[in-house]
């Protein structure tokens, strides 16, 4: 009996250790959050749901050599063609999971909140990388800490965003580019006063 009792308690010690491990590990990987914030890659043409254009293509190339050192765990996608021909390479080298948020209806606001609710909720290992669009990545940024942000210009496709979420040190905002360079993205890739 005594030593049912004894197995019985280092059973519970056992689990209640890895219950407290676990929650420990969820509160880091929370903690210290990295996110990649660019646009889709150049399009053919302006209409409905366009493809990727060669240098579209190229450029999610460029994407996927650029980011592949950053071991994405997710990659969040828009519902349109060119958003998820951006990211399938970048998926494709790092194995990370691609999810697929849509712009339900055109409601940006709507949209935004579900990327950021599914950033701050994503409990994986690695960075979080969103290829989204000229209007909605600004506020993806805004609605994660960052100040506000202009939209991205209609030709800029070079703008790589980095916000780091860390629990002492804040919303760190870093602007990159990659890839060749798009002509006017100058005053949208600057880091905010």
């Amino acid at each position: 009996m005594r030593s049912e009792r004894s197995r019985r308690f280092r059973l519970r010690a056992a689990l209640t250790a890895l219950v407290l491990g676990l929650v420990c590990a969820v509160a880091v990987a929370q903690a210290e959050r990295t996110v990649i914030l660019v646009r889709h890659a150049e399009v053919v043409s302006s209409g409905r749901d366009p493809e990727l254009s060669p240098a579209g293509r190229a450029r999610a190339l460029a994407l996927a050599e650029t980011l592949a050192i950053a071991r994405p765990g997710l990659i969040i996608v828009s519902n349109t063609l060119r958003s998820r021909q951006t990211a399938v390479e970048l998926a494709a080298r790092t194995g990370a999971r691609l999810r697929v948020i849509d712009v339900d209806g055109g409601d940006l606001d709507a949209h935004v909140r579900a990327v950021a609710d599914a950033i701050l909720e994503y409990v994986g290992h690695g960075a979080v990388v969103v290829v989204g669009h000229s209007n909605t990545l600004p506020r993806i940024a805004t609605a994660l800490g960052v100040p506000v942000q202009a939209d991205l210009g209609h030709q800029c496709f070079d703008a790589l965003w980095r916000v780091s979420l860390q629990r002492r040190a804040g919303v760190q905002f870093e602007a990159h580019r990659y890839g060749s360079r798009s002509p006017g993205c100058e005053a949208s890739t600057s880091v905010p006063d």
